[in-house]
């Protein structure tokens, strides 16, 4: 880490295959109340992701469901919910994440008075699909909810029962177990006075998805190795940053959402004088191999 100076923004065009979604921009969608702002979708990632800012209004709840297609992980923004995961019920304040496994049934209610927000990163891409064949369905009015259960079965999402839990569990093999990691459960490392926060590890998912924090202090800069030709999403929590790439300089803010297709990025630089938060999602495990050994 070093106080580098900020360089100057060269006016190149930005890389072929990187996408930036600035606050308040991207397709919404409703599904049971919830709102789905989609920020990536299948065909921005060749198939490999999606990402969307949900939205829950106050005291809202999502039905029981299992998906089987994909796995997921929330990050909680604002707000804190009740999940029931796989039949055990789990408190989730702002900074926690949830990883919720394919096969594993799941629901969740807010339990604030004010609306709640929730990043969700899903996994392989493609759910952006079903959002929008059910907010059609919704938007003619009291929706037809045989007609909901067969758009879920054409996705691999069913809704079920509470004593449909036991039943699912029974049914299923290889799953991950799910888990909600708190912050005070992060592990950290630090460099340079940048703090590392691991939120989720390439262990606990049991594939090769990661999330990481960046916590900068102000007007510093963190240098990045080069990384396998993997794709990684950056997303600004807090503060303004610098994202360097090849031939130009990237600058974002607060709520904006980056998608950087084979590891461009080799440096990201923190502008101000406040301390900043910035998300970083991997399905290379680079980055979390360089800060945390794999026995830490």
């Amino acid at each position: 880490m070093s106080q580098n100076q900020p360089q100057p923004h060269s006016h190149s065009a930005p890389p072929i295959g990187l996408k930036i979604v600035r606050p308040g921009t991207g397709e919404t969608t409703s599904l049971f109340g919830e709102q789905k702002r989609i920020l990536l979708t299948s065909h921005d990632t060749e198939g490999s992701l999606m990402v969307c800012d949900c939205e829950s209004p106050s005291c809202s709840e999502s039905p029981l469901q299992v998906h089987s297609l994909e796995d997921q992980v929330l990050f909680i923004r604002s707000g804190c919910y009740e999940f029931h995961l796989d039949g055990e019920r789990i408190e989730a304040g702002p900074g926690s994440v949830v990883y919720c496994p394919r096969d594993v049934p799941y629901s969740f209610s807010l339990i604030d008075e004010e609306p709640g927000h929730a990043l969700a990163f899903v996994w392989p891409g493609g759910s952006e699909d079903y959002f929008r064949r059910c907010a059609h369905e919704f938007a003619t009015g009291a929706p037809d909810f045989h007609k909901v259960v067969q758009i879920g079965s054409e996705f691999g999402v069913h809704l079920l029962r509470p004593e449909g839990v036991e039943a699912q569990r029974a049914m299923r093999s290889n799953a991950q177990t799910p888990c909600v990691v708190a912050p005070y459960q992060w592990q950290i490392a630090e460099v340079n006075g940048t703090r590392i926060h691991r939120l989720l590890s390439l262990e606990q998912v049991g594939t090769s998805f990661s999330l990481l924090e960046v916590v900068a202090p102000p007007s510093s800069t963190l240098l990045l190795p080069t990384r396998p030709k993997q794709s990684e999403v950056f997303f600004v929590h807090k503060g303004r940053y610098e994202l360097e790439l090849p031939d130009t300089i990237l600058e974002v803010t607060a709520g904006t959402l980056v998608y950087v297709p084979e590891s461009m990025v080799s440096a990201v630089r923190l502008v101000g004088e406040a301390r900043g938060r910035l998300l970083v999602a991997s399905f290379s495990g680079a980055l979390e191999c360089l800060f945390f050994s794999s026995g830490s």
